[in-house]
């Protein structure tokens, strides 16, 4: 298991428990997380971070039903998720879980070990779909609910949580989210405001890395979490080569 993944499940476990509707939540380190509501109701959060068969979507599914469980999958969005604006044909693995959500998974990302949760929306009824990227969502809202399905992969009741304003049995899509700015993660990766310019991005950049470099920090987590600097500030710096410039090193 990856540090990131920890470090998604150790921030969603302080989100939760800060949460009125929640009752208890339980995650034992690993990439799922046992949730209990106030009214009652039990969620498993499932954080993904590599390839899924469509028979363990499935197969998830059915279970926890069995179980009483509501099941929500959290796809580390960076590895498993088309980029925002892109159109492309959803893998065979996401068609259940489209069904169950309304044409729209959940994402997430890892920014300062906190976690940022998304809808990913795939929009259009052809094979190929437009993705858009919605606005972060509120852990708080977390809610479960019973929809009954007949299609190809499920077939029956099944139990899921999502997060959105409690309602009743659920069947139809999400409501309309304002779309999330596509480089708004590599921005809170530095801790700054989206659109901040060149300067501000090299000054939280250099901040971060007297935090963070493995020559200063030996955490073997600050490696990766500095890694994930870099990329950030790489990217930031491709997409404002037009700003001022001024002469900061480039991270190494």
């Amino acid at each position: 298991m990856r540090t990131e993944t920890y470090f998604a499940g150790a921030a969603l476990v302080r989100n939760l428990e800060a949460a009125g509707t929640i009752k208890h939540v339980h995650h034992d380190g690993g990439d799922i997380i046992h949730v209990e509501m106030a009214s009652g109701e039990h969620a498993w959060i499932h954080l993904i971070e590599s390839s899924i068969p469509l028979a363990e979507i499935v197969g998830t599914l059915a279970a926890n039903r069995e179980n009483a469980l509501h099941t929500l999958f959290l796809f580390w969005a960076d590895r498993m998720l088309p980029a925002h604006d892109q159109h492309c044909e959803p893998d065979e693995w996401m068609r259940p879980l489209l069904s169950l959500h309304g044409d729209m998974l959940y994402g997430y990302e890892v920014h300062a070990r906190d976690i940022v949760i998304f809808p990913v929306y795939f929009q259009g009824k052809g094979r190929v779909r437009h993705i858009r990227y919605g606005a972060p969502v509120a852990t708080a809202h977390l809610i479960c609910t019973r929809s009954h399905f007949s299609t190809l992969e499920l077939e029956g009741e099944y139990l899921s949580a999502g997060f959105g304003e409690p309602t009743h049995d659920k069947t139809t899509s999400p409501p309309h989210q304002t779309p999330m700015h596509p480089l708004a993660r590599f921005y809170s990766v530095l801790g700054i405001a989206v659109g901040a310019d060149k300067r501000a991005i090299k000054r939280a950049y250099r901040h971060l890395a007297r935090e963070y470099h493995p020559d200063i920090n030996r955490d073997p987590a600050a490696t990766v979490r500095m890694q994930t600097i870099n990329d950030a500030y790489a990217r930031l710096l491709r997409e404002t080569e037009n700003d001022i410039t001024d002469n900061s090193p480039r991270p190494s």
